[in-house]
């Protein structure tokens, strides 16, 4: 920047910085196919120079996020298993307001919206390995449900019953609630 821009020594830093990043994002973006170069701004300020790169993953966590719907929150806080177990664990219910549409899918048998299980995982670190599980439907896609349930409704897995910890990186898998789980807890027969 400073040969293409003649007084570049005696702009004020932020102005420079503000060049550096406008100059990154557009090259990052023309790199980018259509359908990703809203990421341009978030990689170049992740990729910056040193003193003006942001310094935290969470930094940039928030600038990618797209947050779920109310009435998604709102689904998976009066249907979701998971956080009848964490209430039941008297853990905090904080990462729902930070939920993103990619850690949430609609389970069409249940019409109710299930978490990532990595995202599971990340709330119930130190009980993952004793949160039994039990597959409630697959999709066409190859994505699984799982509904919590007690050690002897668990599915099998290899010598052992299936918990979420089995299951803490996989992407296709989501936990959600059991068909009749959610029509019991409304009262409905």
């Amino acid at each position: 920047m400073a040969n293409k821009l003649a007084d570049w020594e005696t702009l004020p830093v932020e102005q420079r910085d503000q060049i550096i990043l406008a100059t990154g994002t557009t090259f990052i973006m023309e790199q980018l196919p259509p359908r990703l170069q809203w990421l341009a701004g978030p990689i170049a300020q992740a990729t910056v120079l040193r003193s003006m790169r942001l310094k935290k993953v969470a930094e940039l966590m928030l600038l990618i996020a797209n947050p779920v719907s109310e009435s998604v929150r709102e689904d998976v806080e009066c249907h979701n298993c998971l956080i009848q177990n964490l209430r039941d664990l008297q853990r905090s219910l904080d990462f729902v307001e930070r939920l993103n549409t990619w850690e949430a899918r609609l389970n069409p048998t249940t019409g109710h919206w299930a978490v990532a299980m990595p995202v599971a995982w990340g709330q119930l670190l130190d009980s993952a390995q004793f949160t039994c599980l039990k597959q409630t439907y697959s999709d066409e896609q190859g994505h699984r449900y799982f509904h919590i349930v007690g050690d002897r409704e668990a599915d099998a897995f290899e010598d052992d019953k299936l918990t979420l910890w089995h299951l803490k990186q996989d992407h296709f898998a989501w936990l959600g609630s059991a068909a009749g789980a959610s029509r019991r807890r409304e009262g409905i027969p």
